[in-house]
């Protein structure tokens, strides 16, 4: 029997021609959906984007082209905090030596106070209580009768100026050659004490001993049994 004319031609085809077929139709089909679709992706340059910056005082990107130069310097590495307190070491004739914490910009008198006080063996010429404190550093209270250390470099002294008074190893000054400023700068001595002391080794003559104090009107015997440990001839 022949075959009808009207027979479809993919009857004839061989199977792999037919799946052949059937792939070109399916790239094409999808090629046609494809340019078909509208274009939602903007073209991205090729540029790399440019580094965004985070203020310290907002959530909100800040580009770089609006900081001023080294603003960027400035907002990624910011100073650090503030620190809230100082940390001082008192030994020496205090009540309770040791480490004290303080507020910045504390006086050598926050931290005496802040260690139970000077004792009874405390000379208190030893320290500036005026003086400003920095963090790590060390107070040293000397005890009467004790050298005197040195302030440290940079800190003001217990007394200002030239030192008319030769103060020996032990700290004391000679009452003789003593100024009014530096004898007023002892313990229980007024400006009308040291006055009166200056005065009397002028009409007097030089003084012989620590004792020869009680000469001078006003010093008693208390008084000069208080400054024996910060006096000399």
């Amino acid at each position: 029997m022949a075959h009808s004319t009207n027979t479809p031609v993919w009857w004839t085809m061989r199977p792999r021609d037919i799946a052949a077929l059937i792939g070109v139709i399916v790239v094409l089909s999808a090629l046609a959906w494809w340019l078909t679709q509208p274009k939602t992706m903007e073209q991205f340059s090729t540029a790399p984007p440019s580094p965004i910056i985070i203020s310290a005082s907002s959530s909100a990107p800040i580009p770089p082209s609006s900081l001023p130069q080294d603003s960027e310097h400035d907002v990624l590495h910011s100073a650090s905090p503030a620190p809230t307190a100082i940390a001082v070491h008192v030994v020496g004739a205090v009540t309770r030596p040791g480490v004290v914490e303080l507020s910045p910009g504390s006086r050598a008198e926050a931290a005496i106070n802040a260690a139970g006080g000077f004792t009874d063996q405390a000379d208190e010429r030893s320290i500036n209580l005026a003086q400003p404190l920095t963090d790590g550093q060390q107070l040293i209270v000397a005890a009467r009768g004790e050298p005197i250390p040195p302030p440290p470099p940079g800190a003001p002294g217990p007394v200002s100026g030239t030192a008319k008074g030769n103060p020996d190893g032990q700290g004391r000054i000679s009452i003789n050659t003593a100024s009014q400023e530096e004898l007023e700068a002892l313990p229980g001595v007024g400006p009308k004490t040291a006055e009166a002391i200056v005065g009397y080794r002028q009409e007097h003559g030089p003084f012989t001993a620590v004792d020869h104090l009680e000469a001078v009107p006003g010093i008693g015997r208390k008084t000069v049994d208080r400054l024996r440990d910060y006096l000399r001839p």
